[in-house]
């Protein structure tokens, strides 16, 4: 058994824009990640916005 199991990619964020500013609330985030993964949002400061569970699948024909 492989002691250095590989890690799975890390998630690819679409949309909003890197570094863009986001007005307060609600902020949509689009993008790709191994479905089941547990994702943390970062403010800018490092500190955690928020963690969401990757939930879905192919849309738009993907």
């Amino acid at each position: 058994m492989n002691e250095q199991a590989a890690k799975p990619a890390a998630p690819t964020i679409d949309f909003p824009a890197q570094v863009s500013e986001q007005a307060m609330g609600r902020v949509l985030l689009e993008g790709k990640c191994l479905n089941g993964a547990i994702v943390k949002v970062l403010n800018r400061d490092g500190s955690v916005l928020a963690t969401a569970r990757v939930v879905g699948g192919n849309r738009g024909g993907e």
